[in-house]
């Protein structure tokens, strides 16, 4: 999947990156990246038979923050 946001000058691959890069820093989800033809995209990794539908959602909020924190410009938490 890829994090879109409306604003046209957004350099989305970047933002893609910068959330996947946060989230391999945080430790808490695995995460790969690939690309679709020009377009990076963010992969999840899943290999443990206990992730719950709660996990889940928690996945997508987190990719949702830092996508957030990203465009707004600001730093990865320490």
């Amino acid at each position: 999947f890829r994090f879109v946001h409306p604003d046209k000058g957004l350099n989305l691959n970047d933002v893609n990156v910068e959330i996947r890069n946060r989230m391999i820093k945080e430790g808490v989800f695995m995460v790969s990246r690939s690309n679709i033809g020009d377009d990076v995209v963010i992969r999840c990794v899943i290999s443990n038979e206990g992730v719950t539908e709660e996990s889940l959602e928690r996945f997508v909020d987190t990719i949702v923050k830092h996508g957030s924190d990203v465009v707004q410009g600001l730093p990865a938490s320490a």
